[in-house]
């Protein structure tokens, strides 16, 4: 059975040109002739642009599907999504709704509930946007038809996630070791063997800004698993820090601002060619451990590399439009883990992944959206530098300013003579 696919309606025909009035020409018999020969023109149009919409290949729910860990959410079935949406809206009518939901919950299980369900219906808000009627077919079809629809783009989903951390396992490790000074041993790009909290490079990486990674009783306690250092417990990793440094006092500050996550990010969404134009923010080499590095090889330039035909990127397939959403931020974050697994040794991913997206959606006072506000506009700049020179210039008020200077020059040219005729008199 062929993939079913998302149908959209035809672009509307724009309206025709208003006719130039001709006061010479008002009572001409051919304005009939000038109408049929209109009306045959639209028609045509939009014919020709009917069978243009029949020819186009429509992207399959598999493909579509591509975006909903990326954009939505990272784990989640999609059923599972909307229910948690009903429940929202349910909740947002009359809380005692769902008093059952809340049995055997204490406050703070009460709260994370109701956030995860404002959550989910963002979610899904968010899957409007590139899933087209995505609300109207869960709402008309029939069960055995929305398995189906379901399945087509959970595997699309699944596939996506998958090739992204494959691709950012390799990409990761490469950009490491070309750092100056290189780790030793360095990174395998196949192979998560010998990284993680183990490696030295990867392990301060990893480490909370609320450890110390630089005293070396202090990792020994952290490789040792002492409940007192539980790297897992913290999602402030350096990893996510400018320059991968931070105050535990002022976590915020820094805060996803990584030139590492910056180039995770071009990598999935732009391209890995663009990732590499990111300038590396790491700490000075003053901070490098001297016996766990060593002199670095020459990286590969740009000349050397071979040149691909350009393709639409992730980011323009999903209608991005030079922004940066904060989803798409905790997928990127997500992806420097090891491997996909919502709870892989010991760390909660998933959590993380939520972490970040209520680090700007859960918001409640207007200072603190104001600074997530000006970080996304930060991300804007670094994820799509070039967007801006792309877009489409609006020419309304060149078009304006023409118009009202023409009628000014034209007034004045009437009063000038209306003026001479009044001095002859």
């Amino acid at each position: 059975m062929a993939p079913r696919t998302v149908s959209q309606e035809p672009a509307p025909i724009p309206p025709p040109p208003v006719p130039v009035e001709d006061d010479n020409n008002s009572d001409n018999p051919d304005d009939g002739v000038h109408d049929a020969t209109f009306w045959k023109h639209k028609y045509q149009h939009l014919q020709a642009e009917v069978e243009k919409k029949k020819k186009g290949k429509q992207p399959t729910l598999v493909k579509l599907g591509r975006g909903i860990r990326r954009l939505v959410t990272i784990t989640l079935d999609l059923e599972i999504l909307v229910m948690s949406r009903d429940k929202h809206v349910e909740y947002v009518k009359d809380p005692s709704l769902l008093g059952d939901e809340f049995d055997r919950l204490n406050a703070e299980e009460r709260i994370e509930k109701i956030r995860g369900w404002e959550r989910d219906a963002q979610a899904i808000k968010q899957l409007n946007r590139f899933i087209p009627n995505f609300t109207k077919v869960i709402t008309e079809k029939s069960p055995e038809e929305l398995e189906t629809f379901y399945k087509q783009l959970h595997t699309g989903a699944t596939n996506a996630r998958s090739d992204d951390l494959n691709r950012i396992k390799e990409l990761v490790a490469r950009w490491l070791n070309q750092r100056d000074p290189a780790p030793s041993p360095l990174l395998d790009e196949d192979d998560h063997d010998n990284r993680g909290i183990a490696h030295n490079v990867t392990g301060r990486l990893l480490c909370p800004i609320e450890f110390d990674w630089d005293d070396p009783e202090v990792r020994a306690k952290i490789r040792a698993l002492d409940d007192d250092y539980d790297w897992c417990s913290s999602f402030h990793a350096r990893a996510f820090y400018a320059k991968h440094k931070g105050d535990d006092q002022r976590l915020e500050d820094g805060f996803l601002m990584s030139s590492l996550l910056v180039k995770v990010f071009r990598a999935i969404f732009t391209s890995p060619s663009s990732a590499a134009d990111v300038i590396d923010d790491t700490e000075s080499d003053d901070d490098a451990d001297p016996e766990t590095v060593r002199p670095r090889k020459k990286a590969r330039t740009s000349r050397n590399r071979k040149k691909k035909p350009t393709q639409r990127t992730v980011a323009s397939i999903l209608k991005m439009d030079g922004k940066v959403t904060p989803r798409a931020i905790a997928y990127a974050a997500v992806m420097t883990g090891e491997r996909w697994d919502p709870t892989y040794g010991g760390f909660d991913y998933v959590g993380l992944y939520n972490y970040i997206v209520d680090f700007f959606e859960d918001l409640h006072d207007p200072l603190t959206k104001k600074r997530a506000r000006e970080l996304l506009l930060w991300w804007d700049e670094q994820a799509f530098p070039n967007f801006g020179e792309k877009r489409l210039s609006k020419t309304t008020a060149s078009r304006n300013a023409m118009k009202a200077q023409r009628a000014a020059r034209s007034e004045a040219a009437r009063a000038s003579a209306a003026a001479r005729r009044g001095n002859r008199a």
